[in-house]
């Protein structure tokens, strides 16, 4: 599955920074990664929709509002 946002691993601060980095944090990052590999396993045909992303961005939230797929 093709990484669709990359950005470096260093500027993000999701999961914290430093001394206060979470814990979970590689639980959390491969979990995501196998629901979106079983996802394109269970669905072949999906694929993004046309048109732009919309992200929320802000000091708390980083992350997209919505995501459109398509089913082929």
């Amino acid at each position: 599955m093709p990484n669709l946002v990359c950005r470096d691993r260093g500027t993000c601060t999701t999961f914290g920074h430093g001394i206060h980095f979470c814990l979970g944090a590689s639980l959390a990052q491969l979990e995501v990664q196998i629901v979106a590999v079983r996802l394109a396993e269970q669905l072949p045909g999906i694929a993004l929709a046309d048109g732009e992303l919309r992200w929320h961005d802000s000091l708390i939230w980083r992350g997209v509002k919505s995501l459109p797929v398509r089913l082929d």
